[in-house]
């Protein structure tokens, strides 16, 4: 009985020997691969897109009033050797204001003013993009600071012509785990301006997104 009664014990003690062997032999795997970097983290993001057109007139810009839409986005960072930078690239769908508009001049700023406020859009569209080069830098206080900047293209869809356009983004966040909460702004490089002599307009939207990793 006693002899029985210590191999069994024995038995289980080397199950619990191997078992938390093997459990160490990952977290050491983990821990020797994040020293050495090149973590990989997908990711995905979605949320709210409020999309504007930045009008420059005289060296100085103007916020035409947005409208909400929606976005979606999917990619992946990679660490970059021990340091906290981290490359990313990502791709999405956002809603966009669309057509190509004309803001006039005038003389005085308080006149263009006036015509923002009066400017109207037609109906959004849907635009797909692209962010293929992207550099950030990721700090980790329990709450994990994330912080990155990049360049996109975007392809817009409308009813009987296609808008290629393509910028500059920055994007801040938060993540808690694998949970993310932050912001994210398109700034547009194509002029928007359908007359030559009249100001520069510029797609600008900021996205605000939450997300998780997987």
């Amino acid at each position: 009985m006693l002899p029985a009664m210590f191999f069994q014990w024995a038995s289980a003690q080397i199950v619990s020997t191997t078992s938390n062997s093997s459990m160490t032999s990952k977290q050491i795997v983990s821990s020797q691969q994040y020293r050495e970097g090149g973590q990989k983290l997908w990711f995905m993001k979605l949320g709210a897109n409020f999309s504007g057109l930045q009008v420059k007139d005289d060296y100085k810009s103007y916020d035409i009033e947005r409208s909400l839409g929606y976005n979606l986005e999917i990619g992946m960072q990679k660490r970059i050797a021990r340091t906290p930078l981290y490359y990313k690239f990502d791709f999405g769908a956002c809603s966009n204001l669309g057509e190509n508009r004309t803001i006039w001049k005038d003389e005085t700023k308080n006149g263009i003013k006036e015509k923002i406020k009066d400017f109207e859009f037609g109906d959004q569209k849907h635009a797909a993009y692209i962010s293929p080069i992207n550099v950030g830098v990721k700090l980790n206080f329990g709450i994990s600071f994330d912080f990155n900047i990049g360049a996109f293209y975007m392809l817009e869809y409308l009813p009987d012509d296609l808008i290629h356009d393509y910028g500059v983004n920055a994007e801040a966040g938060l993540w808690l785990s694998k949970f993310y909460l932050g912001v994210k702004a398109q700034r547009g490089l194509n002029n928007r301006t359908e007359i030559d002599d009249e100001d520069e307009t510029f797609l600008s939207n900021i996205l605000l997104r939450i997300g998780f990793s997987f």
